[in-house]
Parts: C-alpha cells; structure tokens; sequence
C-alpha cells in the first residue's frame, strides 16, 4: 500500500506558493491600495507593530512627500493616540515630518 504525500507540508509553504500563482506581482499597487483603504489601520496592533507595518507600505508603495506620508499615518493611527497628540499643549508636531510623527506616537504609547 502506497502512501501519498501531502503536497505541502506546512501552510506557510501552501501560502507562498498560493501567493506567487494567483496574487498580484506588483507590490507598489498592492501598498498603494492598502494606504488607500482603511486595511493598514492600527486597530488592535501596538504601535511598534503599526509603525513598522506602516514603514514597509510607505516603502513599497514609493511614497515620499513627507506630509502625504504624515497625513497616512495619522488617519491609520488609534483614536486615543490621535487624540492626545492634537491636545499636545507644547511641542506642535510638523505636519510634514513622519519622524517625528512616528516618535511621538511611539512616546504616548509607552507612557
């Protein structure tokens, strides 16, 4: 009796596999159309996690116009975090500079 093996042997590999035959090849389009959807949002994800995954869209979609960046960054991050950072007393952010964007967000979080 003969044994048959299973195609994959983990899901990861079926994962990989499905990806590279039915899922688009262009990256940039896939990052542009998560940054214009609501799919990249922070929701439950911490703001190290958030951050990074935001970095690696903003990366493969090619932006570079620091306030479009901004503005993405800050429509995806938490309710909470939105809010303290508008009722900062000093220290008004630039809206042009995610640097700056990404260190205050990651600051309110960790306090």
């Amino acid at each position: 009796m003969s044994e048959t093996l299973p195609a994959f042997v983990s899901w990861k590999g079926f994962e990989l596999d499905f990806i590279s035959k039915f899922c688009p090849k262009n990256e940039a389009t896939v990052a542009l159309t998560k940054l214009e959807s609501t799919w990249y949002y922070q929701g439950r994800k911490s703001v190290d996690d958030y951050i990074n995954e935001f970095l690696e869209l903003v990366e493969e979609a090619g932006y570079s116009d620091g306030l479009s960046i901004v503005m993405k960054f800050q429509k995806g991050l938490d309710w909470d975090l939105q809010d303290r950072i508008a009722e900062m007393v000093q220290g008004r952010l630039d809206n042009d500079d995610p640097e700056e964007w990404y260190a205050v967000a990651w600051v309110l979080d960790a306090n």
